[in-house]
């Protein structure tokens, strides 16, 4: 494994940013609107450390500055990529993403999960936004608002089921520790629909 630390990628491809793209469009594409430090690895196991990246969720693409500060898209495929984020502007994470086909080879390349836990079962959370057309009623004009989709998954070896984020739903894919589960949720005072505590129950699965 090759392991490069550049702030500007040098050797992937890119295309400049259509400028044209969210004319128009009420929300944010992104995952955040500020570039942010983050880590790409490609297929041939290149990693590429501290890049400026932001991500495209209507797309699937990642953005990048190259040596001489103009925006691209990336446009090969990587397997994976974690970038710093934060919410507020104070707490910051690290959120990492894995690339579709290496979740599910029929996934397409420009889809991506992210990993909220590991383990005999992992936990992912396909987190992606779409641009809805919309029109008032006895009204001509269409407005066009990008709104945020996530699914929830559960992966054991090479399958994936799908998820809700709620107890119903985890203990029906769970069933072999169903009442484990049950009793830690119901002790812990747990709310699934909160991506920390849906987190803690499947880290807790893996460790009974």
């Amino acid at each position: 494994m090759r392991t490069t630390a550049q702030v500007y990628l040098e050797e992937v491809n890119g295309r400049p940013i259509r400028l044209s793209q969210y004319v128009n469009v009420e929300g944010s594409p992104f995952l955040q609107e500020d570039f942010s430090k983050g880590t790409i690895t490609l297929p041939n196991g290149t990693i590429h450390k501290d890049v400026e990246l932001k991500y495209d969720m209507v797309e699937g693409l990642l953005q990048f500055k190259n040596k001489h500060g103009i925006v691209m898209e990336l446009t090969q495929p990587v397997t994976s990529f974690s970038i710093d984020y934060s919410r507020d502007k104070v707490t910051e994470q690290t959120r990492t993403f894995l690339s579709g086909p290496t979740v599910d080879k029929s996934a397409q390349a420009n889809t991506f999960y992210e990993v909220l836990a590991t383990g005999p079962v992992s936990l992912l959370k396909r987190d992606f936004k779409v641009i809805r057309e919309e029109k008032a009623f006895n009204s001509a004009t269409v407005t066009k608002r990008i709104a945020d989709v996530t699914i929830y998954y559960l992966k054991q070896g090479d399958e994936l089921t799908k998820i809700k984020n709620d107890e119903k739903s985890v203990l029906s894919a769970l069933k072999n520790k169903k009442d484990a589960l049950k009793g830690y949720i119901t002790t812990n005072k747990l709310n699934l629909k909160n991506d920390k505590d849906l987190t803690q129950v499947i880290n807790y699965y893996n460790t009974i």
